[in-house]
C-alpha cells in the first residue's frame, strides 16, 4: 500500500478525531485496496505501529503493463499488476482496463465504484444513529426552515387552542 506523508497525515487525523471509518474510506479511495486492508491499515497505524511495510514497486511498472497489453497478454498485466501492488485481483483488474482505456497511470486516484456508495451507506447510517441530522443533497436549506416553522406554528395553534 502506496500514501503519500499528507495522506498518512490526514489518517492519522481522521483517527485522533475518532473518525476511523473515514479514515478506512479515505485509504481505500486512495489506494483502491480492499475494504479489509484498508481496515487493517487504519487499525495499524491506530495502534502506534504506524505504516506497515510495503513492497516497493518497480519503476517503469506501468511501461511493463502497457507492453504486455500491447502483445495481447492482458492476464499476465493483471497478474503483474496484482503481484507488484499487493491488490485485490479486482482492484488490480480495473486497473488494467483503465490503463488499456490510456486513463490510468500509478499513482492517480484508483477506481471507485460501489464500494464508495456502500462505505457512504456506512458513514450515513452511523452518523444518523449517533442523533445528527444528516441532510441529503435533494433537500434545500429554505424547505427545512419552512419545515420548521410551520411546525412552530401548528404547536402554537395547538397550544392556543387547548390552552386559550
Amino acid at each position: 500500500m502506496v500514501l503519500s506523508k499528507a495522506i498518512e497525515a490526514e489518517v492519522q487525523t481522521l483517527i485522533m478525531q475518532n473518525r476511523r471509518l473515514r479514515a478506512v474510506k479515505l485509504v481505500v479511495d486512495t489506494t483502491g485496496c480492499g475494504l479489509k486492508d484498508a481496515k487493517d491499515f487504519v487499525d495499524s497505524f491506530a495502534a502506534g505501529q504506524g505504516v506497515p511495510v510495503v513492497k516497493a514497486l518497480p519503476e517503469g511498472l506501468d511501461a511493463q503493463l502497457n507492453l504486455l497489453l500491447s502483445q495481447g497478454k492482458k492476464l499476465n498485466a493483471v497478474k503483474l499488476y496484482k503481484e507488484a501492488t499487493g491488490l485485490g485481483l479486482a482492484q488490480s483488474k480495473d486497473y488494467i482496463d483503465k490503463l488499456e482505456q490510456g486513463g490510468a497511470l500509478f499513482g492517480d486516484k484508483p477506481i471507485s465504484g460501489k464500494r464508495d456508495t456502500a462505505i457512504d451507506e456506512i458513514i450515513k447510517q452511523q452518523s444518523q444513529s449517533k442523533g445528527l441530522v444528516q441532510v441529503s443533497s435533494g433537500t434545500s436549506p429554505i424547505r427545512l426552515v419552512l419545515f420548521f416553522l410551520l411546525l412552530i406554528a401548528a404547536i402554537a395553534l395547538l397550544k392556543y387552542l387547548f390552552n386559550g
